[in-house]
């Protein structure tokens, strides 16, 4: 009954959720699989070829032609057995198709040829194998008959020599069963890291690795990869085993059904009447050069264009931008400071000005409602300002443009599908999925704009701290009144930036010029803000300081004590340095991370001088592009070279 259950709600929600029946669909080929392996292991005729049968749809459907030509045959031979040769059809029926090679363990049945393979191939193999007589055709003839006899020799030698006093299977080692309990931890992180495919309300087929949504075809030929292999064993048995209409070694029609492999993007051209299709793929392109320079064409040339669809340098083949781990600038940072960096308590009384997004997105244990969310939040900040009597707070996030320059970068972010949210009241619940929801940009809109009006109109205790919370373009002020709140628009703070990283800086100067304030706390995770901390520090009259990290990690950095450890010339160099190398709209190159970028940029000073001008003015000078491109060079290992064309050049010819 309960078995019964469980099929009827697969079978309801393979229906309506793709992701769900591809995964479903999935687990039935490894439970068949499983029972092959168990078939073997027991000695099960009937299991045997049950689950062959329950494989040869799968083998054709993913055109396994060696598997589709002779599987079938075998299958059909093995049914026929009972009447075409019932002696041999009631031995393999008592489990005669399998060996049994010790007594001490049940299910442990192999097959003949594996058996074959660990005992008389095992035993008769001699060093080097047939070398050095293959052409004596009677010592090869010799070799081949005494193999049985040199087998017999070699195991009666080991049993002379106590080498099978113990049988003991190797699945129950202390060391087997360590190795397979870490591999399954690694296993179940891996997937716990990915989308759920048995999440409910999904309507596309999702890849849970990298969340791409599969297009429609896609999604239609892997769901239905089952059925369209199932027809083709019918005609396949049909026309070639029963009828004999066509030769079973004649070409057998290929299914090519798609999947999230073939989305690979592809461009085809022609040339002198033939297509030819072009793919990002590097040993192609390599061969391709061969064949030019072969052919008394400029390989230097050549090598000045991209070869592929896109420059594989700083993109990956699908298009997307090259990404590098950021967290290795803050550990630069963190490291070249040797005197003391971090702060044990934060400053008293000092303004906080905090990465509203970032904090959203750390949060855990949700309350119910949004209208209970809203207070949770802003108890989370008002605890946060009371840590260190701070009568003053800065709540900045993010604006969403339709057209906008981290477009890709949150389509990406986004791609395992997004649900788009209207809050209407308070007692509205919050979502499940709280990642999913600030996927998607207008969730985040409505719900920043939602926190403004609950927190800007209710009768709240605000403990004496005042909120400047930023919303779309705007800024208001909420502080405390006799009545509850007031509400103000704050004009200075009104602004056009996108990004909360650069918008944070709005805030400190405002706070540091308008709330004379002495000291000023920066919580965010991200390394980017870190960094524009580090350049602008010095801009400022305040102390600035960088709160990060979260559990056993926290941490409070004094950001004048990493510039002035750093030096003036690293400081300005470092924004344009970290926005060449890789960030979040600018793709790093290929295989260079940022450890790497820093040890070039570091070799030379006139690098720090190019990242400082880098960015100035929207025209590059002639002297600021041979610099970058001497710094290209460096970081793929040809300081020597000042084109990047010829550094590719020498790179390419080192590869040949």
């Amino acid at each position: 009954m309960l078995l019964q259950q469980f099929q009827r709600f697969v079978n309801i929600q393979s229906a309506v959720n793709p992701t769900f029946a591809f995964w479903s669909s999935y687990l039935e080929m490894v439970q068949l699989l499983l029972l092959f392996i168990r078939a073997t292991r027991e000695g099960n005729w009937e299991l045997h070829l049950s689950t062959v049968r329950s494989m040869l749809p799968w083998f054709f459907a993913c055109d396994r032609v060696h598997y589709s030509r002779y599987l079938p045959a075998y299958w059909l031979e093995m049914k026929n057995l009972r009447e075409s040769h019932p002696d041999v059809h009631e031995k393999l029926s008592e489990g005669e198709f399998v060996v049994q090679r010790q007594d001490q363990y049940g299910f442990s049945q192999i097959p003949c040829d594996q058996t074959i393979e660990q005992t008389c191939n095992r035993d008769t193999k001699t060093k080097g194998g047939l070398t050095g007589f293959t052409l004596n055709r009677g010592a090869v003839h010799r070799w081949i008959l005494s193999s049985h006899e040199r087998a017999a020799i070699t195991k009666e030698c080991h049993v002379m020599a106590g080498k099978f006093a113990q049988s003991r299977k190797k699945d129950l080692d202390r060391t087997r069963s360590c190795k397979d309990e870490e591999h399954t931890k690694s296993v179940m992180a891996t997937v716990g890291s990915m989308i759920n495919p048995f999440e409910p309300g999904r309507q596309e087929l999702v890849n849970i690795s990298s969340g791409v949504v599969a297009p429609d075809n896609v999604c239609t030929d892997l769901l239905s990869a089952e059925e369209l292999g199932e027809i083709a064993v019918k005609a396949y048995c049909k026309e070639r085993l029963q009828k004999g209409d066509k030769d079973v070694f004649s070409t057998i029609p290929r299914q090519n059904l798609k999947s999230f492999s073939s989305m690979a993007k592809k461009v085809k051209s022609k040339q002198k009447g033939k297509e030819i299709v072009l793919k990002s793929d590097r040993n192609l392109f390599a061969r391709l050069l061969l064949i030019g320079s072969s052919r008394q064409i400029d390989t230097k040339e050549m090598l000045s264009y991209s070869l592929g669809i896109f420059p594989l340098s700083i993109a990956t083949c699908e298009g997307n931008l090259v990404k590098t781990n950021k967290a290795k600038m803050m550990n630069y940072l963190e490291e070249k400071v040797d005197s003391p960096l971090y702060v044990e308590t934060p400053p008293m009384e000092a303004t906080w000005v905090i990465d509203g997004m970032a904090l959203l997105q750390q949060l855990k244990n949700l309350p119910a409602t949004f209208g209970l969310l809203a207070g949770h939040v802003l108890d989370i900040l008002l605890k946060l300002a009371k840590s260190n009597n701070s009568t003053c707070l800065h709540f900045v996030t993010d604006r969403y443009l339709d057209h906008s320059i981290k477009s890709a970068e949150r389509e990406k972010r986004s791609s395992g599908g997004t649900e788009i949210f209207r809050i209407y009241s308070d007692d509205q619940n919050v979502p499940k999925q709280w990642k999913k929801f600030l996927s998607a940009s207008t969730n985040n809109e409505s719900l920043i704009n939602y926190f403004f009006q609950k927190w800007s109109s209710g009768d709240l205790n605000l403990h004496g701290v005042t909120i400047f919370i930023a919303h779309g373009k705007d800024c208001h002020q909420i502080c405390p009144a006799q009545c509850g709140v007031a509400c103000n628009l704050v004009q200075a703070l009104q602004c056009s930036h996108e990004e909360a990283d650069t918008r944070i800086f709005l805030h400190c100067s405002y706070a540091s010029s308008n709330n004379k304030c002495n000291n000023i706390i920066i919580k965010s995770p991200d390394t980017d803000v870190m960094i524009i901390a580090v350049a602008m520090c010095s801009k400022l009259s305040a102390k600035l300081f960088f709160s990060t990290g979260v559990g056993n990690k926290k941490r409070i950095l004094n950001v004048a004590q990493v510039a002035d450890n750093i030096g003036e010339d690293m400081c300005s160099a470092l924004i344009g340095f970290h926005v060449f190398t890789g960030c979040d709209s600018v793709s790093s190159f290929y295989g260079k991370g940022k450890s790497k970028s820093l040890k070039v940029l570091n070799s030379r000073p006139e690098f720090c001088k190019a990242f400082s001008s880098l960015g100035e003015t929207f025209d590059v000078s002639n002297e600021l592009s041979n610099l970058l491109e001497s710094f290209v060079c460096c970081l793929f290992g040809q300081p020597v070279c000042t084109d990047v064309n010829q550094a590719r050049l020498h790179l390419f010819k080192n590869l040949m």
